[in-house]
Order: C-alpha cells, then structure tokens, then sequence
C-alpha cells in the first residue's frame, strides 16, 4: 500500500525515518476491523440482491475496504497518531541547564 512507501524529498535536508513495524500493524488494525465490519454490514445486503458468486463478493468487498483503507483510513489514522509513529529525538529535545 502506498501509505507505507515514505518517499524522500531531495529539497528536504531531513530523513524521515519510517515508523516501527509493530506501531503502523497496530495502527492498520485500529483502522482495518472497524471498516470491514462497516463495509460487510452496508455492502453484503446489496450484494446478495444480485445472483453473484460468493467468490466474486468476497472480492467486491476487499476491493472496497482496500481502497477505503488506502485512500480514507489510513491517511487520517497516520496524521492522528502521528505523535506515536514519528515520535521526535530525544537529542533534538532542548535541554535546560541548571543555573550555576
């Protein structure tokens, strides 16, 4: 999915370093079980209004929750917890030094 490939900028003097695995899978699931839950109760009640194959509505439904995940979800779920996933340096912190 494209919402994982972190793409540098030449203009940007900075790396961004990518997330932790564990914290975008985290994420991805915090995203992804509400949305198939959603997806399968509005979609297989329209789908079985057509004599499909339970094969071909299984696909239908991934396709849809694919690109609700790719193109809803997982943008706002990454700005969101963007605080967690980027979390900033602790060198780049400013340091208070105690009054001699």
């Amino acid at each position: 999915m494209s919402f994982y490939v972190l793409v540098q900028d030449v203009s940007c003097p900075k790396r961004i370093i990518p997330p932790l695995r564990y914290k975008m899978a985290t994420i991805t699931l915090l995203a992804l079980f509400p949305l198939i839950q959603l997806v399968s109760a509005i979609f297989t009640p329209l789908l079985e209004l057509f004599p499909l194959p339970e094969l071909l509505q299984s696909l239908i439904l991934t396709a849809i929750t694919v690109l609700l995940m790719t193109y809803a979800a997982m943008p706002r779920m990454t700005k969101l917890f963007a605080w967690w996933l980027y979390p900033k340096n602790s060198s780049s912190k400013q340091v208070k030094r105690s009054p001699r």
